[in-house]
């Protein structure tokens, strides 16, 4: 928001007066790339040689808004997000990973690499300044919460298997998170993210990306929805799981955002979902 013009405060007490839940996502500026570097990014120089800055610039942004000052005039903010579509080249690791094919059949997506340089790099020293914010700001670790970085193509068994290789990753990061140092990141986080689980079945929608996923008969998209449903507390770790992107206007429109509002409620009412922490989906603006 600051690099777009825009107040923080404004924009978080807007949310607050809205009275809906805000997500935020923490993202450094140059990793949300869809294109290809062949040099390391200022944003991955602050991460990787500066990380201890990084750690106090997510810290000061997130007990900012949890504050006893802040929580005096306006609601908190107690969604945070680790990165957007870590699975993918939209979290651009291309220059750590030294690889610069971003095809969906390519060597980053879904891979072990990525796995690795998300959680040990990113996530590890990210999730620990939460955390601290957290517990200076409410005595508990856990009250502000933390959604895991999105998962993208989420309609594909390799995308749910990437993710579950992630929740049970230990984390390697002893100098810069060593608090979570050999810790699974399902024990630091609460709520994991998806995109495109329901837009993709029976039909592709009108994108160029989405043209190349062969159309598969309808229904499967139920099937993704039960295997991630058995994540879910109290029989899973996680206690939820937010549908954050989805096909809207880069699809067929309002055609397509009522396809997907339809397959998610279809979902709910017979899987007897009630009391699992599910959210609707947003749909995607551009």
């Amino acid at each position: 928001r600051m690099e777009r013009g825009h107040s923080e405060d404004d924009a978080a007490a807007t949310i607050s007066a809205l009275g809906v839940t805000g997500l935020i996502s923490l993202d450094l500026p140059t990793l949300s790339s869809n294109a290809p570097n062949t040099s390391a990014p200022s944003g991955w120089d602050l991460l990787v040689n500066h990380t201890q800055l990084w750690k106090d610039i997510v810290y000061a942004q997130v007990h900012a808004f949890n504050s006893a000052q802040w929580r005096e005039r306006h609601a908190p903010l107690l969604h945070w997000q680790l990165g957007n579509e870590i699975n993918g080249c939209m979290f651009n690791a291309v220059p750590v990973l030294n690889v610069t094919d971003c095809s969906f059949s390519g060597p980053i997506w879904n891979s072990a690499m990525q796995r690795e340089t998300y959680a040990n790099l990113f996530f590890g020293p990210t999730a620990e300044a939460v955390r601290r914010a957290s517990t200076d700001a409410y005595g508990d670790p856990t009250q502000v919460q933390i959604v895991l970085g999105s998962v993208a193509n989420a309609f594909s068994d390799r995308s749910l298997a990437w993710l579950d290789s992630l929740l049970g990753h230990e984390i390697v990061s002893p100098d810069t998170a060593p608090s979570l140092h050999g810790k699974r990141v399902v024990d630091a986080v609460q709520i994991a993210s998806v995109h495109y689980l329901v837009t993709h079945w029976s039909e592709p929608a009108a994108t160029s990306v989405a043209a190349t996923v062969p159309t598969t008969p309808g229904g499967q998209w139920q099937a993704q929805l039960d295997r991630i449903a058995t994540w879910l507390q109290p029989a899973g770790p996680l206690a939820g799981v937010w549908a954050t992107e989805e096909h809207g206007k880069s699809g067929y429109g309002v055609v397509t955002a009522w396809k997907v509002l339809s397959r998610w409620l279809q979902w709910w009412v017979t899987r007897a979902a009630v009391g699992k922490n599910f959210t609707y989906p947003c749909t995607h603006s551009s």
